[in-house]
């Protein structure tokens, strides 16, 4: 009896593989059209948000109960009864938010750690992340990448000791990959399909100042057009090349930043040092939206393609131009879990939209945090805590983190459903093998906001030497 959904899981396994590879040069397509035209096509994205509003209806329980029914959800007044969708929400009702063919869409699960202290995890795809792909290959394109281009990635990934031990705090993207195989294969036209994130990625965890010469060493030899990945890092790399008078051998083309907020002094220290241009993105783990920036200005092109983005005020209403709030996704991408009007978390000052391309002057509120050593030197929590997406993430309800002096490290957590010892020892093992910082799991009722109504992840109470 249980051939036949099997096979059917089988086939359609095939089907999805290769409908995600259509999507992508869909995708692609559309995005070429929208930089030529300068204007994408009319109503597109209310058409679409439309359809997975439908769609959820059909296919989730939980949306069946909490949508209001209505025949179309084009205006915009109807379209804002629909209710928020928080983390919390998600965290208690994730069988009636899955769709019912999520076993035959080939979804896998994912996690984030919630740059507002929320963590999450969620069902994927299965076409959220082809289309966040294709959008990075198309601002690389933009950005002036060409086959033999190689790139690098800055961020938190984790680096076995025994390479550490050799001076290596760098790691192949894929597999086991050898360093020249990555190098030829920078000469095929799939390369950016393959690595649109980076070849290799640099750790956060272990750049210091008696490790920073090293990590130049290697990226100097390995010569890349692209620098990406989380700002601090790449910060901490310009301003020793500027600091000390090195000339690389080969500059990169253009930088691109994304994951953590920079200011206009760190912007010009990376560009004047590294001898290009710096670029800005802006997505999530949850692949709803992706934005970039393409001028001086540095404000936010949102792509209509991954989802519906939405600026609204506490009522949920949409602000007006020039007025900050928070972000709202409708993704497009996730079919095994639709996220409907998803309550990110971020804050960001609106500025218009225009066939359904929005433009955001700023993002608000993600910071540059670091851990400091009892030697004093920075580890970058981005890296840390969002770089490793721990499976404690979807037992977490809420968490903060705070550092009272130097080497230790308190994690404040609000339990959800499942949480136990196993969650707390992965916590302290993660961020103790990473930073040698001993840490400390404390199990609390609530968070306590700040004197503006917000919650701090993250509360530095150390002064770096």
């Amino acid at each position: 009896m249980q051939v036949i959904p099997d096979l059917s899981k089988r086939f359609s396994g095939r089907f999805y593989r290769w409908r995600k590879g259509q999507i992508y040069s869909q995708t692609l397509a559309r995005l070429e059209e929208l930089w030529e035209t300068r204007s994408g096509s009319a109503g597109w994205d209310v058409r679409q948000r439309n359809r997975i509003v439908e769609y959820a209806i059909r296919n989730c329980s939980y949306y069946r109960g909490a949508i209001p029914q209505a025949s179309d959800w084009s205006e915009q007044r109807r379209w804002e009864e629909i209710p928020l969708m928080t983390k919390d929400i998600i965290r208690k009702n994730r069988d009636g938010l899955t769709s019912r063919w999520v076993e035959f869409m080939g979804c896998g699960k994912f996690n984030t750690g919630g740059s507002t202290g929320e963590p999450l995890e969620f069902s994927t795809g299965p076409y959220a992340y082809s289309i966040a792909n294709a959008h990075q290959e198309f601002v690389l394109k933009k950005m002036g990448y060409h086959v033999g281009d190689g790139i690098a990635c800055f961020n938190g990934v984790s680096v076995p000791e025994g390479l550490q031990e050799k001076g290596i705090y760098w790691t192949p993207r894929i597999g086991e990959r050898s360093e020249p195989d990555l190098l030829a294969q920078r000469a095929q036209p799939d390369y950016l399909r393959i690595y649109p994130y980076g070849e290799i990625c640099y750790s956060t965890h272990y750049l210091s100042k008696s490790t920073i010469g090293r990590y130049l060493d290697h990226i100097d030899k390995r010569g890349y057009a692209f620098w990406m990945g989380y700002p601090s890092p790449v910060y901490e790399l310009a301003k020793y090349i500027s600091e000390n008078g090195i000339t690389l051998s080969c500059f990169p083309k253009a930088v691109q930043l994304t994951s953590e907020m920079v200011d206009a002094s760190q912007l010009q220290l990376i560009s004047e040092a590294l001898k290009c241009r710096v670029y800005l993105q802006y997505g999530h783990s949850e692949a709803c939206l992706y934005a970039h920036t393409y001028d001086d200005t540095f404000a936010y092109f949102c792509s209509p393609f991954p989802g519906y983005l939405e600026v609204v005020d506490e009522s949920g209403r949409h602000v007006r131009e020039d007025e900050a709030g928070e972000v709202i996704v409708t993704g497009f991408g996730h079919l095994g879990m639709p996220f409907v009007r998803y309550r990110t978390g971020d804050r960001a000052e609106f500025h218009s939209r225009k066939n359904g391309v929005v433009k955001l002057t700023r993002v608000l509120g993600r910071t540059q945090d670091y851990f400091i050593t009892s030697k004093q030197e920075k580890i970058s929590v981005t890296g840390v805590i969002f770089g490793q997406h721990f499976r404690a993430f979807r037992n977490i309800a809420q968490w903060q983190i705070i550092q009272d002096a130097p080497g230790r490290a308190r994690v404040l957590v609000v339990p959800g459903e499942g949480f136990g010892s196993e969650d707390e020892e992965e916590i302290c093992n993660r961020i103790s093998c990473q930073t040698s910082i001993a840490v400390s799991v404390e199990r609390v009722s609530s968070i306590p906001l700040t004197s503006r109504g917000k919650r701090s992840f993250f509360v530095q109470n150390v002064r770096s030497g």
